[in-house]
Protein backbone atom coordinates (compact mmCIF):
# COMPACT_ATOMS: atom_id res chain seq x y z
CA UNK A 1 0.00 0.00 0.00
CA UNK A 2 1.90 3.33 -0.73
CA UNK A 3 0.49 6.82 0.43
CA UNK A 4 0.22 9.24 -2.05
CA UNK A 5 2.94 11.63 -2.62
CA UNK A 6 5.23 9.48 0.26
CA UNK A 7 4.75 12.81 2.02
CA UNK A 8 3.83 11.16 5.11
CA UNK A 9 6.41 9.73 8.07
CA UNK A 10 4.21 7.47 9.39
CA UNK A 11 1.51 5.20 8.03
CA UNK A 12 -0.72 2.41 9.28
CA UNK A 13 -3.35 0.07 8.18
CA UNK A 14 -6.42 -1.39 10.12
CA UNK A 15 -7.81 -4.33 8.42
CA UNK A 16 -11.24 -5.12 9.76
CA UNK A 17 -13.08 -8.59 9.79
CA UNK A 18 -16.28 -8.14 7.63
CA UNK A 19 -18.42 -7.46 11.54
CA UNK A 20 -16.13 -4.81 11.75
CA UNK A 21 -13.83 -6.22 14.82
CA UNK A 22 -10.26 -5.40 13.96
CA UNK A 23 -8.01 -8.23 12.47
CA UNK A 24 -4.73 -6.77 11.89
CA UNK A 25 -2.88 -3.09 12.46
CA UNK A 26 0.61 -2.25 10.49
CA UNK A 27 2.81 0.46 10.86
CA UNK A 28 4.99 1.58 8.28
CA UNK A 29 6.83 4.93 7.03
CA UNK A 30 9.09 5.61 3.97
CA UNK A 31 6.06 6.13 1.70
CA UNK A 32 4.74 2.28 2.23
CA UNK A 33 3.45 -0.46 4.04
CA UNK A 34 3.74 -4.24 2.72
CA UNK A 35 1.68 -6.40 4.05
CA UNK A 36 1.85 -10.33 3.46
CA UNK A 37 -1.62 -12.19 4.19
CA UNK A 38 -0.34 -15.15 5.23
CA UNK A 39 -2.76 -15.45 8.08
CA UNK A 40 -5.73 -14.15 6.89
CA UNK A 41 -8.84 -17.18 6.15
CA UNK A 42 -10.49 -16.96 2.77
CA UNK A 43 -12.91 -14.13 3.05
CA UNK A 44 -13.93 -10.41 2.44
CA UNK A 45 -11.90 -7.82 4.86
CA UNK A 46 -12.16 -4.23 5.17
CA UNK A 47 -9.12 -1.86 5.57
CA UNK A 48 -8.72 2.11 6.55
CA UNK A 49 -5.40 3.58 5.73
CA UNK A 50 -3.84 6.33 7.65
CA UNK A 51 -1.28 8.85 6.89
CA UNK A 52 0.15 10.81 9.67
CA UNK A 53 -3.21 10.25 11.82
CA UNK A 54 -5.38 11.37 8.68
CA UNK A 55 -7.60 9.02 6.73
CA UNK A 56 -6.41 8.66 3.51
CA UNK A 57 -8.39 5.94 2.12
CA UNK A 58 -10.81 2.98 2.87
CA UNK A 59 -11.98 0.02 0.97
CA UNK A 60 -12.37 -3.86 0.73
CA UNK A 61 -9.99 -6.79 0.21
CA UNK A 62 -10.73 -10.38 -0.93
CA UNK A 63 -8.67 -13.14 0.16
CA UNK A 64 -9.37 -16.23 -1.66
CA UNK A 65 -6.55 -17.93 -0.59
Amino acid sequence: IKAPNNKYKQLEVLIFYSNGQLFDKQVGSAGEIRYANEFMQSGIYFYEFYGDGILLDVGKLINTN
